[in-house]
């Protein structure tokens, strides 16, 4: 089983990174072959909605960085884990940059899926979602705004399955492998 983590954490000194750690571990401990990716020390450049990964190099960008290599992976994988620290709920710049990137894993038409229109996948085999934000302290709106969030990207991802937690800056790592192992379960389980 392989896996992607994106990690979308601002700054060496974010508490994401220590988070990202645990969900490596917890991977690696449940047999996952995991690849991991910490956004900002990679280069990426903002998508410039040319469309070339739709006509010119279709499933490719035609911008040459690591954007490239990681949506590879994402083609292969069987579970996309997503962490990033929250902004108002929503991504870090360093990850939403890096998702508007991922629209040549679509081709460029539309068809019904769930009850409503969005772009047909181009490969096969869609990967299960795991949404972690981290927040300084909790906040239910923004909580609710995340969860939301992961729903509608594993919707756009057509993921079998999806689950999503925020976890609070400074929960010791025994606190946050027990929610990483409930959220994979609930996973396998199938949401």
């Amino acid at each position: 089983m392989n896996a992607l983590l994106l990690n979308g954490a601002r700054d060496a000194r974010d508490f994401t990174n220590e988070v990202g750690e645990v969900v490596a571990s917890v991977l690696e401990d449940g047999g996952w072959e995991t690849d991991s990716y910490t956004l900002r020390e990679v280069k990426i450049a903002d998508c410039s909605g040319c469309g070339g990964c739709a006509l010119k190099t279709p499933g490719q960008c035609v911008l040459p960085d690591a954007a490239n290599e990681i949506m590879g992976k994402q083609a292969r994988s069987d579970l996309f884990v997503l962490l990033t620290p929250l902004t108002f709920g929503g991504y870090s710049s360093q990850l939403k940059k890096m998702l508007d990137r991922t629209m040549g894993m679509c081709i460029p038409v539309y068809r019904f899926y769930r009850g409503e229109l969005h772009h047909a996948l181009r490969y096969p085999r869609p990967a299960r979602l795991l949404g972690i934000g981290v927040v300084p302290e909790y906040d239910e709106a923004s909580a609710r705004v995340f969860d939301l969030l992961i729903e509608r990207t594993a919707l756009n991802y057509h993921s079998p399955s999806f689950a999503s937690q925020v976890l609070i800056e400074g929960q010791g790592s025994e606190h946050v492998r027990g929610a990483v192992q409930a959220l994979i379960s609930q996973l396998e389980a199938g949401r």
